[in-house]
């Protein structure tokens, strides 16, 4: 028997913990080992060819199309994921639009307008977020391993763990991020976003909506616990202490 899967908690709990089944199973993840952006770079070539050959606009189409910094770009969003690569080849192969400018929309080029390119792959990530029991202190844990790196505020390098960082108990991060596995990873210290499209969905309200992170927020936050840091107890600048170690922390 064959079962697939994203790598949800209750499957893998299943699995991991019930007998006989713990000892009957293999367990093949489909990660980098097995190369999965030469299969998204092939099927997304052969796909804007086809629409290049075939599509009723064909002639507004330039060439070459689309260019190789283009494609490389989606291969990269892609995460090693399909659905991300079909949902884009869906939306830009319309019959009834120029696909050029429905890639250039995908790219951020031109603006969307009422358009959203990535409706399917939204209502994935909003199912799998509605999952989640806390989902305040969960979007808070997200804006931390979000910002690019808090080194570029205070020009040093942390060591201290995100969870005091944070003001959080230690486990609270884990309990946070339990219900998202299929999207990220997160064996502490270590932290990774499975898809980089979770990110561009994270940061777009219009996309998003209840699930996004204000990052302008998030740095002003982050700033000024930094500041508590910073301040000796006279008021005055003081010795920064080593506060949280990033080199760990991958956001792809």
């Amino acid at each position: 028997m064959l079962v697939a899967s994203r790598p949800e908690l209750a499957l893998a709990t299943s699995f991991n913990s019930n007998e006989p089944l713990k000892y009957i199973h293999s367990r093949l993840a489909l990660d980098d080992t097995y190369r999965p952006d030469d299969d998204i770079r092939l099927f997304l070539f052969d796909k804007f060819e086809h629409i290049r050959r075939t599509h009723p606009l064909r002639s507004t189409i330039p060439i070459p199309w689309p260019s190789q910094q283009a494609l490389e770009t989606l291969v990269s969003k892609a995460s090693g994921q399909f659905i991300y690569a079909a949902t884009v080849i869906r939306f830009v192969e319309s019959n009834r639009h120029s696909p050029s400018a429905r890639l250039n929309i995908i790219l951020g080029n031109s603006p969307p307008g009422k358009m959203n390119p990535f409706s399917e792959l939204d209502a994935l990530y909003n199912n799998i977020f509605s999952s989640v029991d806390d989902i305040q202190l969960t979007l808070r844990v997200l804006g931390f391993y979000l910002t690019p790196s808090l080194e570029t505020l205070v020009g040093s390098r942390f060591t201290m763990s995100p969870e005091h960082f944070l003001s959080l108990e230690k486990g609270d991060i884990q309990m946070a991020l339990i219900d998202l596995s299929s999207i990220l990873l997160y064996d502490q210290p270590f932290f990774k976003f499975l898809h980089a499209s979770l990110v561009d969905f994270l940061s777009d309200k219009r996309r998003s909506t209840i699930f996004y992170i204000d990052m302008a927020s998030t740095h002003t936050d982050f700033s000024r616990r930094i500041l508590q840091y910073v301040k000796g107890p006279d008021g005055i600048q003081g010795t920064l202490p080593p506060l949280l170690h990033l080199t760990d922390c991958n956001i792809l």
